[in-house]
């Protein structure tokens, strides 16, 4: 299943997106005749097909209309399930698919509406939870926001918490398991980190093992599912490390 998460490159398109009314006088209203929507189908169309593109711009503004914790549905440019107005993702992502259902079964149709449909959260999945549900529902491809960016707040918790441990252990040696799923672009953790964080946070940990520990620092590659992300990251970590 595609995961489409808006970057910060795709914020301002986006935040256009839902300021757009999916229907006007009565008929849907052609927001893929925008440029930044064409700009932004051009950008994604080696991660899905145009038809799935066409549908998550659909569904991602459809999504403004709907009660957080918004999980909208879409296949051939119409509403196949929304779930909205619970107290969490997964929940929304539930009952949609289960609305979806019954509706099939109430028209006499052979497979569920959501079958090969694509979804629209209309805030990031903070667990896989949510876009398990989405999957199991047959979709496709799903859009998300990205959230806000976290580095200051995920160093603010080193200083906090990690540091005075050092500090009071004072280890030999450091040994450091350097996930890069915190990355803004991951699917999956949600942490919402740059390159740049990582690179804050890296001489950080070569600062700490410099006086505690004689610079002895091990740092093991572990998590990082979008490529350019664990590339991006990994660089940053191994020029402030060496």
């Amino acid at each position: 299943m595609n995961l489409l998460a808006a970057g910060r490159e795709d914020e301002e398109f986006l935040l256009d997106l839902l300021n757009t009314t999916p229907v006007v006088d009565g008929e849907p209203s052609d927001v893929l005749a925008q440029p930044k929507a064409r700009a932004w189908m051009r950008k994604h169309s080696i991660a899905t097909t145009d038809a799935e593109l066409a549908d998550l711009l659909f569904a991602f503004t459809v999504c403004k209309h709907v009660k957080s914790n918004a999980i909208v549905y879409a296949k051939d440019g119409a509403t196949v399930g929304i779930g909205s107005g619970q107290p969490n993702r997964v929940d929304s992502a539930r009952i949609a698919a289960w609305k979806s259902e019954e509706a099939a079964k109430a028209a006499g149709l052979p497979q569920r509406l959501t079958e090969d449909s694509v979804v629209a959260s209309d805030a990031f999945f903070p667990f896989a939870d949510g876009l398990e549900a989405a999957a199991s529902a047959g979709a496709t491809a799903v859009i998300q926001p990205g959230g806000s960016i976290r580095d200051a707040e995920v160093i603010a918790r080193y200083e906090q918490e990690a540091l005075p441990l050092v500090e009071r252990f004072r280890p030999s040696l450091m040994m450091v398991s350097a996930g890069f799923d915190a990355d803004e672009r991951d699917p999956l953790a949600g942490l919402r980190m740059t390159s740049a964080g990582f690179r804050s946070l890296t001489g950080m940990l070569v600062s700490a093992a410099d006086r505690f520990c004689g610079g002895r620092m091990v740092l093991v590659t572990e998590g990082g599912y979008d490529l350019a992300a664990l590339e991006e990251g990994l660089q940053a970590v191994i020029d402030t490390a060496k």
